[in-house]
């Protein structure tokens, strides 16, 4: 995998019905930037910190059509609401 960080194109955003997202969490209408892997069409994008705990930051992780909400706090990674509203559209094990 090549992660490469980067401006969303608009393409993306609807290409991966990113609106839908920004709204589920609230956040402003245009999403920025992520990690994008082209090959793969897996991302990497941070959504915000955690309302609940702070310090604890929160990401979306999307690959082979599923995608998961993640928090990482003292450099362990696992799912989370992350203090928002969510939608799961699919779980995926990513360990600890």
């Amino acid at each position: 995998m090549a992660f490469v960080y980067e401006a969303i194109a608009d393409a993306d955003i609807d290409r991966f019905n990113l609106y839908k997202t920004q709204d589920r969490y609230g956040l402003s209408k245009t999403p920025l930037n992520w990690s994008f892997d082209r090959e793969t069409d897996t991302y990497l994008r941070h959504i915000g910190s955690d309302r609940e705990v702070p310090g604890r930051e929160c990401f979306e992780y999307h690959h082979r059509g599923i995608t998961e909400q993640l928090f990482l706090v003292r450099g362990s990674a696992r799912r989370a609401a992350c203090g928002i509203r969510l939608e799961r559209r699919a779980l995926a094990e990513l360990g600890s």
